[in-house]
């Protein structure tokens, strides 16, 4: 863990119930993670979470854009695979925080500045369809900093090579098996070092034999200081997510409760 405790995520007393059979409902949740720690958060049935979306402020972004009477984000959402179109008027309550900010206090221009600092690896694929996977990885990087494209090309490359790619493909999302599109979501979830990163069953459609390499990029990025949320389910990815946590959860019916309290 880096020096600075102050958390990079934090949620306090999130509730929703979403009335959606691909999203558990939460109730009450709460939880704080620092530079260079991870938290495992174990699922119990096939359903996913709405945390890691949460987490980027979606849902608050919407409620607050509702209110001011500005339009909502809920097609970005639903394009990012967070929330179902079931959920779309559905609220929540509780507060969100990332880097000690509540995302209902961010302006539109702050509040995509902030998701240029996270990156993800959700359950199911998210990119913007009109990009070739290598314009996807490179756009968060490319749009929300001033890092020059040759330096993120070549951290792209030997992040490429890390998850077992000869390169970060230039073709369409549509031409390429699952393993290696997935393993690019790796690729572009890890770039630019970025403060908070959201994995969310992120082994599915990956190959066992490059479970280890990725295993290693999140302890590589930990050890400088990125924050980590793991959601899995009870199987091999769980084991992993696990074995990197300083903070061990499991969902409970809506609640969140420390994993040690299930063993």
């Amino acid at each position: 863990m880096s020096g600075n405790d102050e958390p990079v995520l934090t949620m306090v007393n999130v509730t929703a119930t979403l009335g959606d059979e691909h999203f558990t409902d939460v109730e009450g949740v709460s939880f704080g993670i620092s530079p260079g720690e991870c938290m495992s958060i174990a699922l119990q049935d096939h359903r996913d979470s709405p945390l890691p979306g949460f987490a980027l402020g979606e849902r608050i972004a919407e409620s607050t854009a509702s209110r001011s009477g500005k339009p909502g984000q809920s097609a970005a959402a639903k394009s990012r695979g967070f929330l179902s179109s079931e959920t779309a008027d559905v609220g929540m309550s509780g507060r969100v925080l990332f880097e000690g900010v509540s995302w209902e206090y961010r302006s539109t221009y702050g509040l995509l500045a902030c998701r240029g600092r996270i990156g993800w690896v959700l359950s199911q694929s998210a990119w913007v369809n009109n990009l070739n996977v290598l314009e996807n990885v490179l756009l968060r990087q490319l749009h929300h900093t001033r890092t020059p494209r040759k330096q993120l090309l070549a951290e792209a490359q030997e992040l490429a090579y890390a998850v077992g790619l000869p390169e970060v493909p230039a073709g369409r999302m549509g031409t390429l098996e699952t393993s290696k599109l997935r393993r690019a979501e790796w690729v572009r979830a890890f770039l630019g070092n970025p403060r908070l990163v959201l994995l969310h069953r992120a082994f599915n459609g990956i190959e066992r034999n490059h479970h280890e390499s990725l295993i290693k990029i999140v302890r590589q990025s930990l050890s400088r200081g990125t924050a980590v949320l793991w959601v899995a389910s009870a199987n091999e990815e769980l084991t992993v997510a696990n074995r990197l946590a300083s903070h061990k959860y499991a969902m409970v019916g809506p609640k969140l409760k420390p994993a040690e309290v299930m063993e």
